[in-house]
């Protein structure tokens, strides 16, 4: 196995909270304000009093911070823009109220999703709905909010036009999903541009923009694409922009007006930037993924674009998710037990599980930095970290690697990881019928509110 260090405290990094010591306290620094780590672990038990696990802890000032942040970046690049936050990776109603507040969109999945929009304060028409194959409840919320609908079938497309001829809705706004067809460099069960994926329209025909122009209460608005999470290579963007102009180029020769381009998300956020000189390239794309800065990044799409298109470009829309989210939460637990073997390995189990933390289901490789709250011994354990789980795939830690952890780390003790914002919630569950980890959100104030969650 592959031992690690724990990621010590990274000056001026972006899109997450900031952990430090002062003295011997753990400590989080959100907006120039301190808040102890442990202070905040017992305000959680406290307010959790039977079977307490520990809990996820949100704040809306790093997501705030966060929205702003990419705002600034895309705006260097892009007069015309427009950013729909994806509410799935972090489906909290605090965040959908601070996406409203900071007049961007929400890109949503479901009617429950769509629900949390519109309670947050979000206008219909700043909601594109994405999900893969719609409900009747969803085209029929669709329609009657003036949604836009991000669709890649005719079944769907006639269903919308018919409802919203029927309600007598003005034309309801469509972006058509292309589908690119790349491969790009992800983990292949978040990669969604694939010329065999499920999703978008796989062949843009003459006869399809014949048969779309059937529908005469849709409007044609945009065409977009998604080409996966965690897109560390610029270059399958660039790549797949190119197809999805392609597309773009044919919808305006048959008279469409489109007036967007949606590029989706994927943007990749860092879980791990490599401060000690070792070397985590085993780690991929899931760790220290950034081969060129955010701006870097975004020159090369606008490039792209401009290439193809000329400097008069249509509004481009983005759609983050992660990179705005991944970095807004930690997660509070602790030690269960530890067990050393005789081959240099130890083992620690703690009361946070795989099943808390979903995304880690999906791609183990993701890594959550962890550090011990107390003030430990400077020697350390190749220590590999798990849940309690009857299940081998609950690790933390990323496969086939272990890090250097205290020695004298025993039950009781108090660990966070960084980085739990994103993908974390959306599909966690009640493995052995546990209930699922509280979540709270600290607000802007540093007050502790704990978030209500659907039932499941």
């Amino acid at each position: 196995m592959k031992n690690i260090k724990p990621e010590s405290f990274v000056p001026d990094r972006w899109f997450c909270m900031s952990l430090k010591r002062f003295g011997s306290k753990l400590c989080l620094e959100i907006g120039g304000k301190i808040i102890e780590v442990q202070q905040l672990f017992d305000s959680i038990k406290s307010q959790v009093p039977q079977c307490f696990r520990g809990g996820i802890v949100f704040s809306t000032t790093i997501f705030k911070n966060n929205i702003q942040l990419f705002d600034s970046l895309v705006s260097k690049q892009f007069s015309q823009r427009q950013i729909y936050w994806a509410l799935k990776s972090a489906p909290i109603q605090m965040f959908a109220e601070v996406a409203a507040k900071q007049n961007i969109g929400i890109e949503v999945a479901s009617h429950e999703e769509l629900t949390m929009a519109l309670n947050a304060g979000v206008p219909g028409s700043s909601i594109c709905h994405s999900a893969a194959a719609k409900y009747d409840w969803d085209i029929d919320a669709i329609v009657k909010n003036d949604c836009v609908s991000i669709s890649d079938n005719l079944v769907e497309l006639a269903l919308i036009n018919d409802k919203s001829k029927a309600l007598g809705c003005k034309k309801t706004k469509i972006a058509l999903r292309i589908n690119p067809a790349i491969a790009s460099q992800t983990s292949s069960l978040i990669s969604t541009g694939t010329a065999t994926c499920k999703f978008g329209i796989p062949d843009i025909s003459n006869d399809l923009m014949q048969k779309i122009k059937t529908f005469s209460h849709l409007d044609i608005m945009a065409v977009h694409m998604h080409i996966g999470s965690q897109i560390a290579d610029p270059d399958n963007y660039c790549q797949a922009l190119k197809n999805l102009i392609r597309a773009y180029r044919l919808l305006l020769k048959h008279g469409f007006v489109i007036h967007a381009i949606d590029v989706g998300g994927g943007f990749p956020y860092s879980y791990r930037i490599s401060d000690d000189g070792q070397n985590v390239d085993d780690h991929g794309h899931h760790a220290n993924l950034l081969r060129y800065e955010y701006d870097e990044y975004l020159v090369r799409i606008h490039k792209t674009m401009v290439d193809e298109l000329g400097p008069d470009l249509p509004t481009i829309a983005f759609e983050p998710g992660r990179l705005l989210t991944a970095g807004s939460a930690v997660t509070l637990g602790y030690v269960l037990h530890t067990k050393e073997y005789p081959n240099n390995l130890r083992w620690a189990l703690v009361s946070i599980s795989v099943n808390d933390l979903w995304v880690k289901e999906i791609t183990p490789e993701i890594y959550f930095n962890p550090l011990m709250v107390r003030e430990c011994s400077q020697e350390t354990l190749p220590t590999a970290i798990g849940g309690t789980l009857c299940y081998s795939g609950d690790i933390i830690t990323p496969p086939d690697t272990t890090i250097a952890m205290p020695i004298d780390m025993q039950r009781d003790d108090v660990v966070v990881f960084e980085h739990t914002g994103a993908y974390t919630l959306l599909g966690a569950g009640t493995f052995h019928n546990m209930p699922r980890l509280p979540v709270f959100v600290l607000n802007d104030d540093l007050e502790l509110v704990r978030e209500v969650l659907p039932q499941v």
